[in-house]
Protein backbone atom coordinates (compact mmCIF):
# COMPACT_ATOMS: atom_id res chain seq x y z
CA UNK A 1 0.00 0.00 0.00
CA UNK A 2 1.35 3.40 -1.00
CA UNK A 3 1.33 5.39 2.22
CA UNK A 4 0.93 8.65 0.32
CA UNK A 5 -2.40 7.40 -1.07
CA UNK A 6 -3.86 6.27 2.26
CA UNK A 7 -7.12 8.00 3.10
CA UNK A 8 -7.42 10.81 5.63
CA UNK A 9 -10.83 11.45 7.21
CA UNK A 10 -10.58 13.32 10.50
CA UNK A 11 -13.39 13.46 13.07
CA UNK A 12 -15.22 16.78 13.53
CA UNK A 13 -13.24 17.44 16.71
CA UNK A 14 -9.77 16.19 17.58
CA UNK A 15 -8.92 15.23 21.19
CA UNK A 16 -7.12 17.68 23.45
CA UNK A 17 -3.47 18.28 22.56
CA UNK A 18 -3.81 16.63 19.12
CA UNK A 19 -3.11 18.61 15.95
CA UNK A 20 -3.21 17.98 12.21
CA UNK A 21 -0.63 19.96 10.25
CA UNK A 22 0.36 19.57 6.60
CA UNK A 23 -1.28 16.16 6.41
CA UNK A 24 0.51 14.85 9.52
CA UNK A 25 -0.87 14.08 12.98
CA UNK A 26 0.87 15.39 16.11
CA UNK A 27 0.42 15.45 19.88
CA UNK A 28 1.54 18.40 21.96
CA UNK A 29 3.93 17.33 24.70
CA UNK A 30 6.15 18.69 27.46
CA UNK A 31 8.74 16.04 26.57
CA UNK A 32 11.45 17.18 24.18
CA UNK A 33 12.82 13.70 23.43
CA UNK A 34 11.46 11.32 20.74
CA UNK A 35 10.03 8.02 22.00
CA UNK A 36 10.24 5.77 18.94
CA UNK A 37 12.17 7.86 16.43
CA UNK A 38 9.28 10.19 15.60
CA UNK A 39 9.86 13.76 14.49
CA UNK A 40 9.79 16.32 17.31
CA UNK A 41 9.52 20.06 16.68
CA UNK A 42 9.47 23.02 19.03
CA UNK A 43 6.30 25.05 19.61
CA UNK A 44 5.65 27.98 21.95
CA UNK A 45 3.61 25.83 24.33
CA UNK A 46 5.78 22.71 24.17
CA UNK A 47 6.93 20.10 21.66
CA UNK A 48 5.04 18.52 18.79
CA UNK A 49 5.56 14.75 18.45
CA UNK A 50 4.54 13.31 15.10
CA UNK A 51 2.03 10.49 15.60
CA UNK A 52 2.64 7.62 13.18
CA UNK A 53 -0.53 6.28 11.52
CA UNK A 54 1.33 3.09 10.64
CA UNK A 55 2.70 2.31 14.09
CA UNK A 56 -0.23 3.36 16.28
CA UNK A 57 -3.71 1.86 15.95
CA UNK A 58 -5.18 4.74 17.93
CA UNK A 59 -3.78 7.19 15.38
CA UNK A 60 -5.20 5.11 12.53
CA UNK A 61 -8.61 5.21 14.24
CA UNK A 62 -8.48 8.99 14.36
CA UNK A 63 -7.37 9.34 10.77
CA UNK A 64 -10.22 7.03 9.73
CA UNK A 65 -12.74 9.53 11.11
CA UNK A 66 -13.49 8.08 14.56
CA UNK A 67 -14.01 10.35 17.55
CA UNK A 68 -11.99 8.66 20.29
CA UNK A 69 -13.35 9.16 23.83
CA UNK A 70 -10.02 10.04 25.46
CA UNK A 71 -9.95 13.43 27.14
CA UNK A 72 -7.58 15.60 29.14
CA UNK A 73 -7.54 14.67 32.82
CA UNK A 74 -8.71 11.09 32.34
CA UNK A 75 -7.28 8.05 34.11
CA UNK A 76 -6.60 5.47 31.40
CA UNK A 77 -5.86 1.78 31.92
CA UNK A 78 -3.69 0.80 28.94
CA UNK A 79 -3.38 -2.96 28.37
CA UNK A 80 -0.56 -4.09 26.09
CA UNK A 81 1.61 -1.02 26.54
CA UNK A 82 4.72 -2.59 24.93
CA UNK A 83 7.60 -0.07 24.82
CA UNK A 84 5.29 2.94 24.93
CA UNK A 85 4.76 4.09 21.33
CA UNK A 86 1.03 4.86 21.64
CA UNK A 87 1.25 5.25 25.40
CA UNK A 88 3.37 8.36 24.85
CA UNK A 89 0.66 10.00 22.74
CA UNK A 90 -2.10 9.04 25.18
CA UNK A 91 0.08 10.59 27.89
CA UNK A 92 0.13 13.82 25.88
CA UNK A 93 -3.65 13.81 25.43
CA UNK A 94 -4.62 13.22 29.07
CA UNK A 95 -1.88 15.64 30.26
CA UNK A 96 -2.85 16.10 33.91
CA UNK A 97 -4.51 12.68 33.99
CA UNK A 98 -2.84 9.29 34.39
CA UNK A 99 -1.96 6.38 32.11
CA UNK A 100 -1.65 3.04 33.92
CA UNK A 101 0.45 1.14 31.38
CA UNK A 102 0.35 -2.66 31.77
CA UNK A 103 2.91 -4.80 29.93
CA UNK A 104 3.80 -8.46 30.43
CA UNK A 105 7.16 -8.62 28.58
CA UNK A 106 10.16 -7.69 30.77
CA UNK A 107 12.10 -6.62 27.66
CA UNK A 108 9.40 -4.20 26.49
CA UNK A 109 8.75 -3.11 30.08
CA UNK A 110 12.37 -2.01 30.52
CA UNK A 111 11.87 0.41 27.60
CA UNK A 112 8.56 1.56 29.04
CA UNK A 113 10.31 2.36 32.32
CA UNK A 114 12.64 4.72 30.49
CA UNK A 115 9.65 6.61 29.10
CA UNK A 116 7.94 6.73 32.50
CA UNK A 117 11.01 8.37 34.03
CA UNK A 118 10.40 11.34 31.72
CA UNK A 119 6.61 11.33 31.94
CA UNK A 120 5.21 11.72 35.46
CA UNK A 121 1.68 10.80 34.33
CA UNK A 122 2.68 7.29 33.16
CA UNK A 123 2.52 4.54 35.80
CA UNK A 124 4.24 1.43 34.36
CA UNK A 125 2.97 -1.93 35.62
CA UNK A 126 4.69 -5.23 34.87
CA UNK A 127 1.74 -7.60 34.86
CA UNK A 128 -0.52 -10.02 33.04
CA UNK A 129 -3.69 -8.42 31.66
CA UNK A 130 -5.46 -11.76 32.22
CA UNK A 131 -5.16 -11.19 35.97
CA UNK A 132 -6.39 -7.64 36.64
CA UNK A 133 -7.01 -8.44 40.30
CA UNK A 134 -3.21 -8.54 40.73
CA UNK A 135 -2.64 -4.94 39.66
CA UNK A 136 -6.00 -3.48 40.75
CA UNK A 137 -4.58 -2.40 44.16
CA UNK A 138 -2.08 -0.17 42.31
CA UNK A 139 -4.78 1.76 40.48
CA UNK A 140 -6.74 4.69 41.88
CA UNK A 141 -9.56 4.83 39.32
CA UNK A 142 -10.22 3.96 35.69
CA UNK A 143 -12.23 6.21 33.35
CA UNK A 144 -11.47 4.25 30.19
CA UNK A 145 -9.69 1.05 29.18
CA UNK A 146 -7.57 0.89 26.03
CA UNK A 147 -6.40 -2.55 24.92
CA UNK A 148 -3.97 -3.62 22.20
CA UNK A 149 -3.10 -7.27 22.84
CA UNK A 150 -2.32 -10.01 20.29
CA UNK A 151 -3.86 -12.98 22.06
CA UNK A 152 -6.54 -15.49 21.14
CA UNK A 153 -8.58 -14.52 24.22
CA UNK A 154 -8.24 -10.76 23.73
CA UNK A 155 -12.01 -10.19 23.98
CA UNK A 156 -12.32 -12.03 27.29
CA UNK A 157 -9.28 -10.11 28.62
CA UNK A 158 -11.01 -6.84 27.74
CA UNK A 159 -14.31 -7.88 29.33
CA UNK A 160 -12.59 -9.18 32.47
CA UNK A 161 -10.80 -5.87 33.03
CA UNK A 162 -14.04 -3.98 32.44
CA UNK A 163 -15.67 -6.10 35.13
CA UNK A 164 -12.89 -5.73 37.70
CA UNK A 165 -12.63 -1.96 37.29
CA UNK A 166 -16.38 -1.37 36.98
CA UNK A 167 -15.79 0.39 33.69
CA UNK A 168 -17.82 0.46 30.46
CA UNK A 169 -15.96 3.04 28.40
CA UNK A 170 -13.14 1.65 26.34
CA UNK A 171 -11.35 1.05 23.07
CA UNK A 172 -10.46 -2.48 21.99
CA UNK A 173 -8.02 -2.94 19.11
CA UNK A 174 -9.30 -6.22 17.72
CA UNK A 175 -6.70 -8.35 15.93
CA UNK A 176 -8.76 -10.91 14.01
CA UNK A 177 -5.91 -13.20 12.95
CA UNK A 178 -4.73 -13.54 16.53
CA UNK A 179 -8.14 -14.90 17.51
CA UNK A 180 -8.66 -17.35 14.65
CA UNK A 181 -6.51 -17.52 11.52
CA UNK A 182 -8.76 -20.13 9.87
CA UNK A 183 -11.93 -18.01 9.67
CA UNK A 184 -12.57 -14.94 7.49
CA UNK A 185 -11.57 -11.85 9.47
CA UNK A 186 -15.09 -10.37 9.26
CA UNK A 187 -16.55 -13.53 10.79
CA UNK A 188 -14.15 -13.15 13.72
CA UNK A 189 -15.23 -9.52 14.05
CA UNK A 190 -18.93 -10.43 14.14
CA UNK A 191 -18.34 -13.17 16.71
CA UNK A 192 -16.34 -10.78 18.88
CA UNK A 193 -18.98 -8.04 18.65
CA UNK A 194 -21.66 -10.54 19.68
CA UNK A 195 -19.62 -11.49 22.76
CA UNK A 196 -18.89 -7.87 23.71
CA UNK A 197 -22.53 -6.84 23.25
CA UNK A 198 -23.65 -9.26 25.97
CA UNK A 199 -22.33 -6.89 28.66
CA UNK A 200 -21.29 -3.64 26.94
CA UNK A 201 -22.76 -1.21 24.41
CA UNK A 202 -20.77 -1.03 21.18
CA UNK A 203 -20.68 2.63 20.14
CA UNK A 204 -18.47 2.47 17.06
CA UNK A 205 -16.57 -0.06 14.95
CA UNK A 206 -13.72 1.27 12.80
CA UNK A 207 -11.91 -0.66 10.07
CA UNK A 208 -8.22 0.22 10.49
CA UNK A 209 -7.25 -0.73 6.93
CA UNK A 210 -5.10 0.23 5.12
CA UNK A 211 -3.01 1.21 8.14
CA UNK A 212 -3.56 -2.09 9.98
CA UNK A 213 -4.76 -5.06 7.92
CA UNK A 214 -7.65 -7.11 9.38
CA UNK A 215 -7.75 -4.95 12.51
CA UNK A 216 -10.73 -3.06 13.92
CA UNK A 217 -11.09 -0.44 16.59
CA UNK A 218 -14.14 -1.12 18.78
CA UNK A 219 -15.38 1.70 21.01
CA UNK A 220 -17.64 0.72 23.92
CA UNK A 221 -19.58 2.83 26.35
Amino acid sequence: MDRKKARISLPAKLPANVKMMHGRLYTLSVDRSPVYGERVSREDSGFLHEWSLWRSKLASMLISGASIPIEEGMHILYLGAASGTTVSHVSDIVRCGVVYAVEISPVEFSKLLGLAKRRSNIIPILGNARAPECYAPLIDRVDLIYQDISQRDQVSIYLRNMEVFHCRRGILCLKARSIDATLPAKDVLHMSLAEISKTLTVKKVVNLAPYQKEHWGIITG
